[in-house]
């Protein structure tokens, strides 16, 4: 129930905060808020589309018995993944927080 909910509201009230506090005025101009919102969009299909199933599958797998060749390819993957929504996130961050030439 939460994802679904989340997956509504997030966008929503970003959207909403956006133009409250104005920034929907001249939305080009403030490039680290459109830089933002285009790596939000990517590390959200990266981690619904991508991650997600793949850890779904690694603990199908798992409950199948001990590690195989397919799960270690999986942990591999999600091993390079999760380090780039880290990093993704944290940019976000930072721009959000610093608002560089805003």
């Amino acid at each position: 129930i939460i994802f679904p909910v989340a997956v509504a509201v997030q966008p929503l009230s970003g959207l909403a905060l956006i133009f409250l506090a104005g920034y929907n005025n001249n939305f080009f101009s403030h490039y680290w808020l459109w830089i933002a919102l285009i790596l939000y969009a990517g590390l959200f299909y990266l981690a619904t589309f991508v991650q997600i199933p793949l850890i779904e599958k690694m603990i199908h797998l798992a409950k199948a018995g001990p590690p195989t060749p397919e799960f270690m390819a999986l942990a591999k993957r999600a091993q390079r993944n999760g380090p780039m929504l880290t990093f993704g996130l944290l940019i976000i961050v930072v721009l959000m927080i610093s608002k560089p030439g805003g």
